[in-house]
């Protein structure tokens, strides 16, 4: 039999790197990081507004609790310890809205952080930058 010998891949021919193909190749990552946050940008812009529409709804619903109870307690006179009438379905109804949207928004940011996070991630990996890069 013959010498096996294992077969090996040529010694690649790495090309000069010249002052153009570097500054190009920062070029074009400066443009694809450049619109990478201008998504995210128009993203949070959106978001934002969405938590803003939110945050409205959430000071109309305590006004309306306030006009629920109001309307419920008008002509009562209270003493001290004296028990409140017990909550009209209006009144419950306005504090579970409330309570739902207070866990929305707060829904909202915690998932807009995360986001955020996963966003950086993904641009990382598929820009190839490691963490030990960034010293």
């Amino acid at each position: 039999m013959a010498d096996l010998k294992p077969i090996t891949a040529p010694a690649p021919n790495p090309k000069p790197q010249t002052f153009f193909s570097n500054g190009l190749a920062n070029f074009l990552l400066g443009l694809k990081v450049l619109y990478g946050e201008c998504r995210w940008i128009c993203l949070k812009a959106l978001r934002g507004a969405e938590l803003s529409q939110m945050r409205k709804r959430l000071d109309q619903e305590y006004g309306a609790l306030g006009k629920a109870l109001a309307d419920q307690l008008a002509g009562l006179k209270f003493t001290p310890g004296q028990a409140l009438p017990p909550a009209a379905p209006q009144t419950e109804l306005g504090l579970k809205q409330i309570e739902f949207l207070k866990e929305e928004i707060e829904f909202m940011l915690a998932e807009q952080l995360r986001q955020r996070s996963e966003f950086i991630a993904t641009r990382r990996k598929l820009l190839g930058i490691r963490d030990e890069d960034q010293s």
